[in-house]
């Protein structure tokens, strides 16, 4: 069988490299396609898989976004025409959901994202079916896909990665760190379309470092920017007061060894917490797998006001040990996708 995956963020090439490899481990051929953004192609690279690397993100603005999303399709139509597609699976990606519908490809969308109003409009009724953790509501998405072509699993993308990971402390030698020395911050993805803070900073995590730096801990700050405008009003405002990587690093070693996480998103933060490690969110949006996370005992919180952020991390900085649990029990109840996904697929091909 061909299946081909498409990848456009870091945490969705974590997810497809797992979901490639288990594929591939069953005897299918798997096609990879992603976009030059952020840490996304190298993380194929470094697990051993070489992915069609199509275009870039488009940026901030309406016409670059449309303009990159064409030119990708495009991209896509020339490789995919060739590789007798079986099915397609995305975790909402537009351009690859447009070329794989036009070609009568039956597509498969992931999402833990119903806030993403924009992006599920243009890939989620070209689904023959739709896998969201047990936790989403369906009726989030019943405008948009039938609810008997939805399936939930007990559990969030981000076990998939993390329910048998082993962290390598040699992440601490290369960055010269202390184990529980250091917070590991993420900015916000500010350009999404979902995102709706406004704000004339290119990030918010601003507030974070400038407190932190006040108190003068000596914790260290290592950072993640998303964009480009982010990664250079940080240089320039705190210079080498910060880390900021200058290549993909093991992100999970990284938050496991340290104090505490603090993202505008929600993967880092999820990725942290299932781990054991105390995390802050300060993502815009109600989420239902923040909440899920946090019901079950993980230590994840979240806050869409940044003041009440700021006064968890000071409480946490505290009392650091507080908050640091063993989750292994816990996440020896939660499921992955891959097993639902691989039933589908093979429903698919039962049904044609």
């Amino acid at each position: 069988m061909n299946i081909w995956v498409e990848a456009l963020t870091g945490k969705q090439a974590l997810l497809f490299s797992f979901i490639a490899k288990f594929f591939m481990d069953r005897g299918d051929n798997v096609i990879i396609t992603c976009r030059e953004y952020d840490y996304t192609a190298r993380i194929f690279f470094q697990r051993g898989l070489k992915p069609y690397v199509l275009g870039r993100y488009g940026g901030g603005t309406l016409l670059g976004k449309i303009r990159a999303s064409l030119d990708r399709q495009l991209r896509m139509l020339d490789i995919i025409t060739e590789k007798n597609i079986d099915v397609h699976i995305s975790f909402t990606s537009p351009d690859s959901c447009r070329v794989a519908y036009g070609l009568n490809i039956p597509i498969i969308n992931l999402t833990d994202s119903p806030h993403s109003y924009i992006v599920n409009k243009l890939t989620i009724p070209l689904s023959r079916f739709l896998i969201i953790p047990h936790c989403i509501p369906k009726k989030e998405f019943s405008h948009l896909i039938s609810l008997r072509n939805i399936y939930t699993f007990n559990g969030i993308f981000e076990v998939t990665w993390t329910k048998n990971f082993s962290p390598d402390s040699r992440i601490l030698d290369e960055l010269n760190l202390d184990k529980y020395r250091y917070i590991v911050m993420r900015t916000e993805e500010k350009k999404a379309s979902y995102y709706k803070h406004m704000d004339s900073r290119p990030t918010l995590i601003s507030i974070f470092i400038d407190k932190l730096i006040s108190r003068e801990r000596g914790l260290k700050i290592v950072i993640f920017p998303r964009y480009i405008d982010q990664k250079k009003y940080l240089i320039k405002k705190y210079g080498e007061k910060i880390i900021i990587p200058e290549r993909s690093v093991d992100t999970q070693s990284l938050a496991h060894y340290s104090l505490l996480v603090i993202t505008g998103g929600s993967t880092f933060a999820q990725e942290a917490a299932l781990q054991g490690i105390p995390s802050i969110s300060y993502f815009p949006y109600h989420f239902y797998i923040e909440e899920y996370i946090a019901k079950r005992g993980f230590p994840l919180f979240h806050y869409i006001d940044i003041i009440n952020a700021l006064k968890k991390m000071l409480d946490i900085i505290s009392d650091p040990f507080k908050y640091h649990i063993n989750t292994t029990r816990l996440l020896e109840r939660m499921e992955s996708p891959l097993e639902l996904l691989e039933k589908i697929i093979n429903q698919i091909f039962i049904e044609d």
